[in-house]
């Protein structure tokens, strides 16, 4: 997303003055979209455990052929 450097990083609602970061707008948008989409179908599909880690049908079938799970 065009950060290249630590020069390049400004603080929140920082503007910086040569417009660098206004042609990375749109991708940021496609990111942040992706992201809550990949966020909403593990919510959807997968359950939660009590220890916060979303377990799906694979996670499942291992338990039944007694393939023990991990929580770290």
């Amino acid at each position: 997303m065009g950060l290249f450097s630590t020069f390049s990083f400004l603080k929140p609602n920082e503007k910086r003055k040569d417009g660098v970061y206004e042609k990375f707008k749109d991708e940021e948008k496609k990111v942040l979209n992706f992201y809550q989409a990949c966020c909403r179908n593990i919510r959807k599909n997968c359950r939660k455990d009590n220890t916060g880690f979303y377990h799906g049908v694979g996670s499942d079938l291992l338990s039944e052929i007694g393939v023990e799970k991990l929580q770290f």
